[in-house]
């Protein structure tokens, strides 16, 4: 055990700490977020587009501080950062207990993008990046794999919080699993500043040069990355926010909703195994572009079959398999496409837009189906499913090949 400790920044030591980080975080912040809905509603009467606004909000403060936080972890490394992120965020969870304005609301859910920002997904990956250098497929795999199951952990965990103490005190124990599980997890594993691929880095300095902002927005790969990102998180905020309303509103049963939303979870979490079993021998060009043909499929399914069991969890298996291997290669395409070295800056610069679709999706959506209908509903998130398909041809015949 002294001998682990001592080697608890080694690459496959730290990335199942960071992974047990990561599923609290998802957990006790994002998909937290719509099992407060309805209790709020109830005990404070706010309407549940007022509340809905307070996590689109989120999403831009993250979209705002995503380059800038890229940026810090490139030249601090990540710990600090996420270590501060994750106790902000547990405070600010504990302060949720006592909002009576939505004003309130507004301001906390605010801040927690901008600890979002900090703490999810993206500054994990930079972190990978630095201790694993060209190897890091396999430890966004093993990060996302784990942080796969925060749904199935924390949703009913929260619910059982919400019905046994209700939303005031819930927050509270949400803000302390933060406060006293994540953080301190983040504090022991994290390399305070990673020096574990310098060789890797030098070697990667040495072929592609400096860096720029405008040197990076003048290079055709990454406007392909771009488009690709933001249309793949278009696709499945949209899928996510709408699929269940459009079901009830169908006529589906209530049971079979659920068994067909259950089919997510599971099929990212092997599509996620796949990728750590197989990523030796399939490259990230070849992962993307099987996400980009399952993921319209799976819409494309929603889109012309019937609502039948069989085939709503047909559609949920493919769109949940391809999310879970996109987020991988979401991570590890601009570092092997673009630049190891100043990953932080490339990854940031991409998930502004990313982001922003993802804040613009619930709301475009919902008015697409209001003025237009269910199928123009599906058939603009299969639209941009292809132009995201599109960004990805474009950036992987672009790439550097290293």
């Amino acid at each position: 055990m002294k001998q682990i400790w001592s080697r608890r920044h080694d690459p496959w030591i730290m990335v199942w700490p960071l992974a047990l980080a990561q599923m609290i975080s998802w957990g006790c912040i994002f998909y937290a977020f719509s099992l407060f809905v309805t209790p709020l509603i109830a005990d404070l009467g706010w309407t549940r587009q007022a509340l809905n606004g307070a996590l689109s909000l989120a999403f831009l403060t993250m979209a705002a501080t995503a380059y800038p936080v890229g940026r810090w972890i490139d030249r601090n490394g990540g710990r600090g950062i996420m270590v501060v992120g994750c106790i902000a965020a547990g405070g600010l969870l504990i302060a949720a207990s006592r909002v009576t304005e939505p004003i309130e609301f507004y301001l906390l859910w605010s801040c927690l993008g901008v600890c979002m920002a900090c703490i999810l997904y993206e500054p994990a990956f930079i972190v990978i990046t630095q201790v694993f250098g060209f190897g890091a497929k396999r430890g966004i795999a093993a990060v996302t794999l784990l942080a796969g199951f925060s749904s199935t952990l924390f949703i009913p965990l929260i619910e059982f919080l919400l019905a046994r103490y209700g939303w005031q005190d819930t927050y509270i124990i949400l803000g302390l699993i933060l406060l006293f599980l994540a953080a301190p997890l983040q504090w022991l594993f994290i390399p305070p500043k990673t020096i574990a691929t310098q060789h890797d880095t030098a070697l990667d300095q040495q072929r592609r040069g400096g860096f720029s902002l405008l040197k990076l927005c003048r290079r055709p790969v990454f406007w392909g990355l771009v488009i690709w990102a933001a249309g793949n998180s278009f696709m499945i905020t949209g899928v996510l926010f709408q699929l269940v309303p459009l079901l009830k509103s169908a006529g589906v049963s209530v049971r079979d909703v659920v068994l067909c939303m259950t089919v997510f979870g599971p099929l990212q979490v092997l599509g996620r195994i796949a990728v750590m079993l197989f990523a030796h021998r399939i490259g990230t060009a070849t992962l993307g572009t099987l996400t980009t043909i399952v993921f319209p499929l799976g819409v494309l399914v929603l889109l012309v079959a019937p609502y039948e069991l069989v085939w709503l969890c047909l559609a949920v298996a493919l769109i949940g398999a391809a999310n879970g291997i996109a987020t991988i290669v979401r991570g590890t395409a601009p570092a092997e496409w673009i630049g190891l070295t100043h990953y932080g800056k490339v990854a940031g610069a991409i998930t502004v837009p990313v982001l922003i679709a993802g804040a613009l999706s619930p709301s475009a959506l919902a008015w697409v189906w209001q003025h237009h209908g269910a199928p123009a509903m599906l058939a603009t998130i299969l639209c941009s499913g292809l132009i995201s398909a599109g960004g990805y041809a474009f950036a992987r015949a672009y790439r550097d090949n290293y």
